[in-house]
């Protein structure tokens, strides 16, 4: 399908956006880039996150952003301009969309890497599987922030999820509604709600948002 094009504009920068016309892709554009889905500034506690953001900043050890499900980048985009110091890791494995997330990404500071999140990393014959922790492993000149990502099978919480405490601000799109009969959420939510962390649902995601590592210096 050929793609079609929007201009965007974010603040007072402008750059073009490449998109599947009659497809998700537009309900993807609108939720990061109109509704702002993504935005935690909106929310109550949105001002520590700012304020651990630029303390992150001030660190000398960047933000770290992971969107595990980057689609074709719109969130990605966003959290570039809403958080323009942090270092962005952006992950999709299918083909067509990882196309569209490079060349919507181009000149910003993301990388985008064609795998998909699980709780173990493996070589995979559509695109390989990477772990949340081997990603904060590899990146130790960064600190945790935010960590978008989908839930439509649960075994991104079957065994390693000590980098759930270490990240601030989770944001998942809970679609149990895509797998009924699943409970693909089940493990999402038995894991986040045995620690010490504010859950918040708004804009269809639900929020998960650590309490210490809000209130200690980067």
């Amino acid at each position: 399908m050929v793609a079609a094009t929007l201009n965007l504009t974010l603040g007072a920068v402008s750059r073009p956006f490449a998109y599947r016309k009659g497809t998700v892709d537009e309900a993807v554009v609108a939720q990061a880039l109109k509704v702002g889905a993504y935005d935690v500034e909106r929310l109550r506690r949105g001002g520590e996150l700012v304020a651990l953001y630029e303390r992150m900043v001030a660190s000398g050890r960047p933000p770290l952003i992971v969107d595990t499900a980057a689609n074709i980048g719109a969130a990605a985009v966003f959290f570039t301009y809403k958080f323009p110091k942090a270092t962005i890791i952006a992950l999709e494995p299918d083909s067509a969309k990882f196309e569209l997330l490079i060349a919507n990404t181009a000149g910003l500071p993301v990388q985008c890497i064609q795998a998909t999140v699980a709780s173990e990393g493996a070589v995979d014959r559509e695109a390989p599987r990477v772990a949340v922790g081997d990603i904060y492993d590899r990146s130790p000149d960064t600190q945790p922030f935010i960590l978008k990502f989908d839930i439509e099978a649960d075994d991104l919480f079957a065994l390693n999820t000590e980098w759930l405490q270490r990240t601030p601000a989770l944001i998942a799109s809970l679609s149990d509604y895509l797998v009924p009969g699943t409970a693909a959420s089940r493990r999402f939510i038995k894991y986040t709600t045995g620690w010490d962390r504010d859950l918040i649902y708004a804009e269809d995601n639900l929020f998960s948002l650590g309490r210490t590592p809000m209130r200690a210096a980067a």
